[in-house]
């Protein structure tokens, strides 16, 4: 469990400073994750719970998502789920598995 708790923590900062090198912050609100394993994998499903101000470098980095890359983890899927624009600022839920690297 502990890797997966790693992969949590590890994907927070990822996602942080991905969207700072990208020219804008974003606030993690929630975070969960539960174990997910296969007969060949182990790794961890998140939900984050986001923000950040509604703007081009935000849609632009929310298409690239899918490059994203932690140390000691794959990140086999990631999807923005339920985003809401409201007053500039979006509202949006992240779906990600994390798979160990072997």
């Amino acid at each position: 469990m502990a890797s997966s708790e790693a992969a949590s923590k590890a994907l927070q900062q990822a996602l942080i400073a991905s969207a700072s090198a990208s020219g804008f912050a974003i606030t993690i609100s929630a975070s969960d994750w539960y174990r997910w394993s296969t007969n060949t994998f182990d790794g961890a499903k998140h939900v984050l719970s986001l923000q950040a101000p509604n703007s081009s470098a935000l849609s632009n980095w929310l298409r690239r998502l899918k490059e994203l890359k932690i140390r000691g983890h794959l990140v086999a899927d990631i999807s923005v789920v339920n985003k809401r624009d409201r007053e500039g600022r979006s509202d949006f839920n992240l779906e990600a598995l994390t798979v160990v690297e072997a």
